[in-house]
């Protein structure tokens, strides 16, 4: 039971949890590196070639610009990470979303909210998996 500012009880069911269609990149102070924590710095991070939104990625722009980049893991919060070209990106990927669908489901939440759909690769020509991979994968687990 979750309570609210006025301590009412909220019941888990009535509660979605934020999924995220795009990654967050950041520009690294030094681009050699890619361990988590490491220095940003304060030259803004490359725009998404699409979305044109510095350090916003959609879903199909992450699958764009990791081809050929290896995929690290924060195990502390499930979630994988990636360094391309100076650039740290934290997107959402399979095993991520397997992680927060089990928190979900063992919390007994009422469902997801996915931020936005329109951020998937709708045309299946980047992530090179089907049309709409992020969200078709997510509602394969829930």
């Amino acid at each position: 039971m979750w309570k609210t500012q006025g301590g009412a009880a909220l019941p888990a069911n009535k509660l979605n949890m934020g999924i995220a269609a795009f990654g967050i990149a950041f520009r690294l102070v030094d681009p050699n590196t890619d361990i988590v924590g490491a220095p940003t710095s304060t030259v803004p991070p490359e725009e998404g070639c699409y979305t044109a939104q510095q350090g916003f990625w959609s879903y199909y722009e992450t699958c764009l610009y990791r081809q050929g980049v290896a995929e690290k893991w924060i195990p502390s919060q499930s979630v994988p990470y990636a360094v391309t070209q100076g650039q740290w990106v934290g997107y959402d990927n399979t095993d991520s979303l397997d992680a927060k669908v089990a928190h979900i489901k063992s919390n007994g939440y009422g469902g997801v909210c996915v931020w936005a759909v329109d951020l998937d690769d709708y045309t299946g020509q980047f992530c090179r998996n089907g049309t709409n991979p992020f969200i078709t994968y997510l509602k394969s687990i829930l």
